[in-house]
């Protein structure tokens, strides 16, 4: 080979950790010859930034279209961060929910993976100091030169100043300092410091002369005999190799003098070691055994798995589909395959995964976004080194490097967090699964209580198995559910403040019995919104078309939708009163009632407010769960399949708001929240019991509710989405743009309408319209609606031509303030 075909130039073609449709081409330094495709990379970017991408693919020749730059540093020369599969599914969710590559890569790598820079300021070796400066601009010059380089925050906190930038500012038009990107490795591994006792000790004669030595030296010996209280002298020879923890050493004596003489003598050594996060231990309790029924259902499931049909497993709350995923989790580790096991939310899996660590010890993993960004690489790079072969997550955790997945376990497979809302790629977490288990050969798992209707639609028509387990595991019986009619109690004055007098006395009872109790109200806060009782003024968001939320632990009025808070007013600023009513009530109202009426009772609250901490969730669920508190009173986390021996009644509150919601899906929530949460009443040994407050018993949801009719539902439900072409039957596409420029965000729907309905027809689009909140953070909102039949148009033609017209619009000046977000199958 001759030595011109060796030098041949390389370019690598490389996935940026930004929200940008295409690759970037960069040029491989010699060096890097050896690049392997999903390796991480630092590239440069834009005028200063350096940033972390992802290799796609070398390439021996290069663009034209601009100037190629050179890869600076290359990560993971050895094991690529990503592997083949990661790449199909993100080129897969790219093309289905119309979202830059980019996007996805963002949301797939953890930020702890992602190479970072800083922008910091140093002093300008030409400067001349012949100007007159402030206190502030001598004060960073001082810290510079005494720390040589500063970042941005750093001179903030100097300064004392949210906003430093002026100061800064004026130094460099000055020509005082100089900026830099400093580049910095975000993960860092766990470490601590491990003790051994030096091998000569391990001779017993040695180590007898050694006592002998330190009689006359108490604080060494004590720290001798702390260190053999952990590895026994009959086993110093096997176990001293691994040495013991320094914390455990010192973990009761304060010897930090004598542990140093003792380090210069050599009798023991320290070494710093790379150690896990997670100290989850070894399974402890042997698998469980199925009931007759659990049985024949796993049986049904095997037996569809052995076709390759993703599985739905209908099973009523309590019936024990857990024990059942237990079983065929143990099944897919025996064959040496991965299982992924996903809840929609955090608060579903604290509760799982002490039930998984009993069964499955340290093969158990635990990924979302409660963790910090070493735990979760920590998690990430378990899965590659095939330390974790369990993963339990959040919707992210499909994103994670399997490289052999046999089972996705999809547990409340209907629940709307499995849909990414905020920000792109908005994909539904159980669909890119079902995907996902197409690569890998893999088997689903989806299991509920109340299927999403579109999963049991699929199972009716034999796209997927259905499996049902319509009994509870106990035997125990489901709930009786009744009604208070609030408006009939409000005639009758059996109201007190929101409580019906029926209710308070089932729950004088039930506390004296020494029972829990429930309350589910989907609204937090104190109030929905004060009102002035002298001219009716309500305060309202200067941001957002809402009213503001009161809370009263803190005294402040909140935006629900861009987080403005302000106090709450003493005098009305329209009209000078006094005279403030609130209007409304949310979960905080409920706590400060309750104590009213009983001011002993152990109240825990669960909601947005208050599980903002890592901690707080597991904390209020242990607490409750250990009879620690009366009555747990919560948002819709309360439903979300939680399992507490002794709650005996669950009260659901404010119902009728959740039925008239302006939805399709409004009766599908309502009758899959309430069902959801009845099932946490009376789950072991006695019935339990469920009061829903309505003004309005009769509805055909609610009486749907009450005799646990899902199929009666399906089948009245099912008929209203084929007359009014809803999904299953039609694929829906949401349009939504916003600006704080209203002309521009007229324009630019209208002109978007417009090219729509002249490419696929009128009938097909509805809007542009405003959404109920039209307003949020000073910028106006706008929606566009599609609604396609199946199998009418080509799907992928239809979300091209949206890119398409999503691009050229935006390219155009006018609409430089709009933003434009597309949401495929949105809920």
């Amino acid at each position: 080979m001759s030595s011109q075909e060796t030098q041949k130039i390389l370019f690598a073609e490389v996935l940026l950790t930004r929200p940008i449709p295409l690759f970037y081409t960069y040029k491989i330094p010699a060096q890097f010859t050896h690049i392997s495709k999903g390796a991480r990379v630092l590239v440069p970017f834009g005028k200063n930034k350096i940033i972390t991408g992802i290799v796609h693919q070398t390439l021996e020749t290069s663009p034209d279209v601009y100037e190629i730059k050179e890869i600076l540093e290359v990560s993971d020369e050895g094991s690529p961060c990503i592997n083949e599969i990661q790449f199909k599914l993100i080129h897969w969710i790219s093309e289905y929910y119309i979202a830059n590559k980019g996007d996805v890569l963002q949301v797939m790598l953890p930020s702890g993976l992602r190479v970072s820079s800083e922008t910091r300021m140093e002093i300008n070796p030409l400067w001349e100091n012949t100007e007159e400066l402030s206190d502030e601009e001598t004060k960073i010059l001082e810290n510079i030169t005494e720390r040589k380089t500063l970042s941005f925050e750093e001179v903030g906190h100097l300064l004392e100043l949210k906003n430093p930038t002026r100061f800064i500012k004026s130094l460099y038009q000055r020509g005082a300092i100089t900026y830099f990107e400093e580049v910095k490795e975000k993960f860092t591994p766990k470490t601590e410091k491990i003790v051994f006792l030096d091998t000569f000790y391990e001779d017993e004669t040695q180590l007898k002369l050694l006592f002998a030595e330190l009689e006359k030296k108490p604080k060494q010996l004590e720290i001798l005999l702390a260190y053999l209280q952990h590895i026994p002298i009959d086993k110093l020879r096997i176990e001293n190799q691994n040495g013991v923890s320094k914390q455990k050493v010192f973990q009761e004596i304060d010897k930090s003098s004598a542990f140093k003489s003792l380090l210069e003598k050599k009798v023991f050594i320290e070494k710093k070691q790379v150690i896990s996060r997670f100290q989850f231990p070894k399974a402890l309790k042997e698998l469980p055994q199925l009931s007759e029924k659990q049985q024949l259902a796993k049986d049904e499931i095997t037996s569809f798995f052995n076709e390759n049909k993703p599985v739905l497993l209908h099973g009523i709350t309590g019936s024990g589909k857990t024990e059942i995923y237990i079983r065929l989790i143990d099944e897919a580790i025996q064959n040496g395959t991965q299982v992924l096991f996903l809840v929609p939310e955090i608060a579903l899996s604290t509760q799982m995964v002490e039930r998984l660590l009993k069964y499955f010890g340290n093969k158990l993993g635990v990924y979302h976004s409660k963790y910090s960004d070493n735990e979760r690489v920590e998690v990430w790079n378990g899965i590659k080194d095939g330390h974790f072969q369990i993963i339990l997550g959040v919707r992210s955790s499909i994103f994670l490097p399997f490289d052999n997945l046999g089972l996705i376990i999809i547990d409340e497979e209907h629940d709307g967090s499995f849909k990414q809302q905020d920000r792109a790629p908005r994909y539904n977490t159980r669909d890119s699964a079902l995907v996902l288990a197409q690569f890998h050969q893999a088997q689903v798992l989806m299991g509920s209580a109340t299927p999403a209707l579109e999963t049991y639609y699929h199972a009716q028509q034999g796209k997927y198995g259905l499996v049902k387990l319509l009994e509870r595991y106990s035997k125990v019986e489901m709930p009786d559910i009744d009604f208070l009619n609030v408006r009939v109690l409000e005639l009758e004055k059996k109201m007190k403040g929101h409580f019906p007098a029926p209710l308070l006395e089932k729950l004088q009872t039930l506390l004296l019995n020494k029972k829990q109790v429930i309350f589910l109200q989907n609204r937090r806060g104190y109030s929905s919104y004060i009102q002035c009782q002298s001219c009716g003024w309500v305060p309202e968001c200067q941001k957002c078309d809402v009213n503001l939320t009161f809370h009263s632990y803190n005294q402040s009025l909140v935006c629900h939708y861009c987080g403005h808070n302000e106090r709450h007013p003493r005098n009305c600023p329209a009209c000078g009163a006094q005279n403030f009513k609130t209007i409304g009530f949310g979960t905080e109202k409920l706590e400060d009632e309750i104590k009213l009426f009983f001011p002993d009772v152990r109240t825990l609250r669960m909601d947005q407010d208050t599980t903002k901490t890592k901690f707080a969730l597991k904390t209020i669920i242990e607490q409750f769960a250990n009879q620690d508190a009366d009555i747990l009173i919560g948002t819709q986390m309360v439903a979300k399949g939680l399992d507490f021996d002794n709650v005996s009644l669950v009260a659901v509150f404010d119902c009728d708001r959740l039925l008239h919601y302006p939805d399709f899906r409004a009766h599908e929530r309502v009758f899959q929240l309430l069902t959801q949460v009845s099932g946490r009443a009376g789950r072991k040994n006695e019935k339990g019991e469920v009061l829903i407050l309505t003004s309005n018993p009769k509805h055909k949801v609610l009486q749907m509710v009450k005799n646990y009719d899902y199929l009666g539902f399906y089948e009245a439900e099912i008929i209203e989405r084929e007359i009014h072409a809803y999904p299953p039957f039609t694929r829906n596409i949401d349009i939504r743009a916003k600006s704080d420029n209203q002309g521009a965000l007229n324009k630019f729907m209208s002109l978007f309408s417009n090219m729509l309905i002249e490419k696929i027809g009128s009938s097909r689009v509805l809007g542009p319209q405003s959404p109920v909140v039209s307003k949020i953070n000073n910028e106006y909102l706008l929606d566009l609606h599609i609604k396609i039949e199946k199998n009418k148009l080509d799907m992928k033609k239809v979300k091209l031509f949206l890119a398409e017209i999503k691009s050229s619009l935006l390219a155009d000046k006018a609409f430089s303030k709009v933003k434009c977000m597309i949401d495929v199958d949105p809920l």
